[in-house]
């Protein structure tokens, strides 16, 4: 569909720059999804093994086959191998605390376990005394793996409704490439409505009211 709606072929425009092109409208759309629709699409969860008195633990990254984690929502840590459940821990800043955060590495009792964000890690306190496998959890918003030629629908992680704006995306970026620039610019403009359609129609999944919470306090017991 890029090829026909943009009078382009298969010989002047590749498989491979074509795929290229699709990469980076899907790239955008999952930007736009993620970033104005509050409904946690590409929700994701990771486990890992805890490593002994080791507070930092660095995020998943996108690779070729694995989606990377792209929005933290919770950890859920276990601090013995007797533990069923998962601790979910509170979310604070470095600026939040009143002593060095190393301190909190021993002397946090682990039945208020915090964490805070930094560059590409999560610092969990306090930090686990046993190595535990699978003992820590995130639960997040996923960074999707690129799309590969023949990828199947279920593989685009996009809704299905909206497949077709990759088409759309893919349209103003060859009329871009072939300087045409008026047929660049309304493919562009014409995108962009459906792509405000698209975060309209997707931000409102659950059709009846919903009770807001206040944030959990529990640290500053």
């Amino acid at each position: 569909m890029s090829r026909l709606n943009t009078g382009t072929t298969s010989t002047n425009l590749i498989d491979a720059t074509l795929l290229t092109l699709t990469n980076v409208t899907y790239r955008e759309l999952i930007n736009i999804i993620t970033s104005r629709v509050n409904e946690d699409f590409f929700y994701d969860e990771w486990t890992f093994d805890t490593v002994a008195n080791q507070r930092e633990y660095t995020f998943p990254v996108r690779t070729a086959s694995v989606a990377g984690l792209k929005k933290l929502i919770s950890v859920g840590i276990k601090y013995a191998t007797t533990d069923d459940y998962y601790r979910i821990t509170t979310p604070t800043k470095f600026s939040n605390l009143s002593s060095d955060p190393t301190y909190y590495v021993e002397n946090q009792t682990n039945t208020k376990p915090f964490f805070t964000v930094a560059d590409k890690s999560v610092f969990i306190y306090p930090a686990p005394t046993t190595a535990i496998t699978g003992g820590w959890l995130l639960y997040g918003i996923s960074d999707p793996i690129e799309l590969q030629a023949g990828a199947t629908e279920a593989q685009i992680k996009i809704p299905v409704d909206y497949h077709q704006l990759i088409v759309l995306g893919n349209e103003y970026k060859i009329y871009k490439s072939r300087q045409l620039p008026d047929d660049s610019a309304r493919a562009y403009n014409y995108f962009l409505s459906e792509c405000n359609r698209m975060v309209t129609e997707l931000s409102d999944r659950i059709i009846r009211p919903l009770e807001s919470e206040m944030p959990c306090l529990n640290q500053y017991e």
